[in-house]
């Protein structure tokens, strides 16, 4: 049986394999993994344009953040806007040059996803599939309630 410990594992395993993917793009760059770590986050999320979004979702320190982007902005990675809705809050757009490399951060995702579920037959792969939706929306639903039961 696949308990809580084997579920807790998979999570480090699957995110030791996502960071050193980071750490390939980023040396293929010359890049700092967190670098690519934030190009990478704004290209999956372009709804999540701001600095307090990237250190929410990947408790990353906002002042290790406010160093990064700044770093990314002066390289021409990255722009800094006015949110619409409230300009005190800065909007963070990649540049054309910035989403070929966050671009290539997602081949290497794509390719570790692949090898995955690698052995599963194609019905296996679309149970898979639910069964991670149910996860994710599981663990979105306790985020917002503040933590686990």
């Amino acid at each position: 049986m696949f308990g809580s410990s084997d579920l807790l594992e998979l999570v480090c395993n699957t995110g030791l394999l996502r960071r050193k993917a980071i750490e390939k793009v980023a040396k293929e760059f010359f890049l700092a993994p967190i670098d690519v770590e934030i190009l990478s986050f704004l290209y999956n999320y372009p709804h999540a344009v701001t600095a307090t979004d990237i250190e929410k979702q990947r408790a990353i320190k906002k002042n290790t953040i406010s160093i990064h982007v700044e770093n990314l902005v002066q390289m021409g990675f990255l722009e800094r806007g006015d949110k619409r809705d409230d300009r005190r809050k800065v909007v963070l757009t990649l540049s054309d040059k910035a989403k070929s490399i966050a671009a290539r951060c997602q081949k290497e995702y794509d390719g570790l996803a692949r090898r995955l579920v690698e052995g599963l037959t194609e019905d296996e792969k679309e149970v898979q599939r639910h069964c991670l939706e149910v996860v994710s929306a599981n663990a979105q639903k306790m985020i917002k309630e503040g933590g686990e039961k």
